[in-house]
């Protein structure tokens, strides 16, 4: 079969046409308010904790939650955001994300673990569902790439989470 230039076809499924001009849904926005306010939660504990140990922890927490905004935004602008599947899949993530905002003042304290079962969950959760919902779709074959990375990546967030103190700079010897 021989393709014509010029004719759009439509793919069925979850994939959106990337001819068509693509607009925000309203759960796509809601997403980017609630990491807004994780934005804004950073914020606040780097001002709680203004050194080098601080600015440190939160980077690796902006890190963390740009990776997962960053995935999730590519999903909804690769997919048709519309579709139910879609927006109940940012939905879970939104919470997550909100899972997410309550720990980032004691993450690298006692709620250590809930951030890294929240991050863990969401990129697994992620990956896994859209390896399913795309089976049949040639671009199925991504998120499913994705999941070992993301197994992979587990293991560092759960140790980190597992350690009972955190690292600090070793203290200054005693003066005579």
């Amino acid at each position: 079969m021989k393709k014509r230039v010029g004719v759009k076809t439509k793919r069925p499924g979850l994939v959106r046409d990337l001819g068509q001009p693509k607009q925000a849904t309203y759960v796509e926005l809601f997403f980017d308010v609630i990491y807004i306010f994780i934005l804004f939660r950073l914020s606040q504990a780097l001002l709680n904790r203004l050194d080098w140990t601080g600015a440190y922890q939160t980077l690796i927490l902006l890190l963390a939650v740009w990776w997962v905004w960053s995935y999730t935004n590519l999903v909804t602008d690769t997919l048709d955001s519309r579709l139910i599947h879609i927006q109940l899949l940012v939905i879970a993530t939104m919470f997550g994300g909100l899972l997410i905002s309550t720990t980032i003042p004691e993450a690298f304290e006692q709620r250590g673990m809930l951030f890294a079962i929240a991050y863990v969950a969401i990129n697994l959760g992620r990956s896994s569902l859209l390896a399913i919902a795309l089976r049949r779709d040639p671009l199925g074959c991504r998120p499913l790439r994705a999941v070992p990375w993301f197994v992979v990546s587990a293991v560092p967030w759960i140790a980190g989470a597992l350690v009972d103190e955190p690292a600090s700079s070793p203290s200054p010897s005693p003066t005579r």
